[in-house]
């Protein structure tokens, strides 16, 4: 989503400088990848043909993707590779609700295997994240528990560890990729879907960690619950208080323009790289310097297409050369490929945010441009994957 409001101008705490003293091991640019819902398109495109009489289950997940099968992703993944760019890491995000719908009944298993197999066959990093909305038996299953937050993130945990050990037991996903590849985010913008507390987040992110253990689910990391803000202070105040609630995983922030910053591209990766800063303090986070930056993106909405397409190269240049941006861990790009997909959408005729979504990626598939021309139409001069 974009974020809208303006900059905490009431705080008086001292800037950190972005750029200066600060120097990199290497040239290598941080592992980059993209953000895209195959797992959400695929069972749009299955669930209406295959699952009529669970098709409800749909009702009320986002609709900012298309109705595309698995196919379609091996597909994408296929051309990274024999475009000359193979795109190590990608994220997915899993509503609740779609993994288990009704308590105990997992009707759609099978099927996002099927998704979660494409990225294992390509032996792609994943970054698998989950989020609202719940199916409507957790609320009434924390009520019957004895309520409260803790609670419910206990039955959150436990609803994302059983799928996991599910996919490897019951569907085999590779337990080596699982091991070597497979990064697990609790909870996708965690201070904006469920809690301001971080606490809770650390709850559900030590929760799941242990429950996997108890499944003897293997994956590469846990990261934290990501968050998003419009106030560039609250992501160090937010992993302050996590750690010090016990929360054990990797700090993973999104990042977006705010709409008073228009299209000012310098002065908005200027914000992001002093965010980024912040974190990497080892002053303000002894022993967290490491950052996900799990989704990062500048929608093209009201540029018209001609305008989309410079502004959208200006923001990726910027990014591939900020060295703070590339000295994270992780940089996923949110939907820049969002034209490949087929989502006719106007703010017109569905609701804005999901309008919004089909304005982020600029190549446009739609047309007869071949994908071969990815490198030269999308990615700047002098831009290679990385590790």
């Amino acid at each position: 989503m974009i974020l809208i409001g303006g900059l905490c101008t009431s705080c008086e705490k001292t800037q950190i400088d972005n750029k200066a003293a600060f120097k990199t091991e290497s040239n290598e640019a941080a592992l980059s990848g993209f953000n895209e819902l195959f797992a959400l398109s695929h069972l749009s495109f299955v669930v209406p043909q295959y699952y009529p009489q669970h098709a409800w289950v749909m009702q009320g997940v986002p609709q900012n993707m298309p109705a595309m099968p698995a196919s379609k992703a091996a597909d994408l993944l296929y051309n990274f590779e024999i475009n000359g760019r193979h795109a190590d890491v990608f994220r997915d995000i899993l509503p609740l609700k779609t993994i288990e719908p009704t308590e105990g009944v997992f009707p759609f298993d099978s099927e996002l295997f099927s998704v979660l197999q494409k990225y294992q066959q390509r032996n792609v990093e994943l970054i698998l994240a989950f989020s609202k909305p719940y199916p409507s038996w957790i609320a009434s299953k924390v009520q019957a528990l004895g309520g409260g937050m803790a609670v419910e993130m206990d039955v959150v945990a436990n609803v994302i560890s059983y799928f996991l050990a599910r996919q490897r037991i019951w569907y085999g996903l590779d337990s080596t990729w699982m091991a070597e590849k497979l990064k697990i985010e609790p909870f996708n913008e965690f201070n904006a879907e469920v809690s301001g507390d971080e606490s809770y987040a650390a709850i559900l992110d030590n929760a799941v960690n242990s429950k996997l253990d108890y499944f003897g689910v293997p994956r590469k990391e846990v990261l934290a619950s990501s968050i998003i803000s419009s106030d560039e202070w609250l992501y160090l105040d937010w992993w302050t208080n996590y750690y010090l609630a016990g929360g054990p995983g990797t700090p993973n922030i999104h990042l977006y323009p705010m709409e008073s910053e228009g299209t000012d591209i310098s002065t908005i990766v200027s914000r992001w790289e002093t965010v980024v800063a912040r974190l990497q303090n080892p002053t303000s986070l002894p022993n967290h310097n490491r950052i996900v930056i799990g989704e990062i993106g500048f929608p093209r909405a009201g540029l018209g297409d001609g305008g989309a397409s410079v502004v959208h190269a200006a923001f990726l240049d910027t990014i591939f050369n900020s060295i703070r941006i590339q000295s994270v861990d992780r940089v996923v790009y949110w939907r820049i490929f969002s034209d490949w997909l087929t989502i006719d959408c106007t703010d017109a005729t569905c609701d804005p945010v999901t309008a919004r979504e089909t304005t982020f990626g600029y190549l446009n598939f739609r047309t007869d441009t071949p994908e071969s021309q990815m490198m030269t139409r999308f990615f700047p001069v002098g831009f290679w994957w990385t590790h």
